[in-house]
């Protein structure tokens, strides 16, 4: 986890699935470096997902640190923006108990590194509270709801 949070960029590595690496990259605030040729990634139907990762054809894998390294400062910052807002649709925190949990847990950090300020164009900011709306779930209960719609019409 510590690794994760300190990289910029996370490798999203095909294998059965993607599992919990896009998320695991996401959660941690790394660019999701995607390298599976043809495989839509998680919630690739619904967000631009371009805009918050990097996608890496896997003929060009030899070449990935070279790719990554060309990467602007300013198109890093792009995409650490991207990534901020979107974050909350990666982690499923819906319900009572993990709400009261996900806020304690928020509230003490901010107590505890409240000495400690971000600089204001860093994308992550603090926060207090967790967007319940925004999360993992209500956006498969959203992609769910407009599916149906779509069969019901057509």
């Amino acid at each position: 986890s510590q690794y994760l949070a300190r990289s910029q960029f996370c490798l999203v590595a095909p294998g059965d699935g993607w599992s919990a690496r896009m998320e695991d990259a996401v959660l941690h605030g790394c660019v999701p470096v995607l390298t599976a040729d043809g495989v839509t990634p998680v919630w690739g139907d619904v967000l631009d997902v371009g805009a918050f990762s990097v996608r890496v054809p896997q003929a060009q894998l030899a070449r990935l640190p070279h790719i990554l390294a060309a990467i602007t400062p300013q198109r890093l910052a792009a995409l650490q923006r991207a990534l901020a807002s979107v974050w909350t649709r990666f982690a499923y925190v819906t319900g009572k108990w993990q709400g009261i949990t996900l806020n304690d847990t928020l509230a003490a950090a901010a107590t505890r590194f409240s000495n400690l300020t971000p600089k204001p164009a860093y994308p992550f900011q603090p926060v207090k509270t967790f967007p319940y709306e925004t999360d993992a779930f209500h956006t498969l209960m959203a992609v769910l709801y407009g599916r149906a719609m779509d069969r019901e019409q057509g």
